[in-house]
């Protein structure tokens, strides 16, 4: 559980994304995560490892929102993502 973690207590505001939601669900919700970064009024996101860390809409959704995203940009991710390109 994050709330337990060393990072959330590190920081200068630490947001929970969604009260009651399983462990998971609330860090594949891009669209929730945006929402909360632009209400925050945060001027980056850093993915971290896993979840949306790779996923092209996460990054792009941010650029739309103009939050920047600390990892390679929506194109590149999405070329990666396709073994045939």
């Amino acid at each position: 559980e994050d709330a337990k973690s060393l990072h959330p207590t590190v920081v200068d505001k630490a947001v929970q994304l969604s009260p009651g939601a399983t462990a998971v669900a609330p860090y594949l919700d891009a669209e929730a995560i945006v929402a909360i970064a632009v209400k925050e009024g945060c001027t980056a996101v850093h993915p971290g490892y896993g979840f949306l860390s790779e996923n092209e809409h996460f990054a792009r959704l941010c650029g739309e929102k103009g939050i920047k995203f600390v990892g390679p940009d929506a194109d590149t991710i999405d070329l990666f993502g396709d073994k045939t390109k």
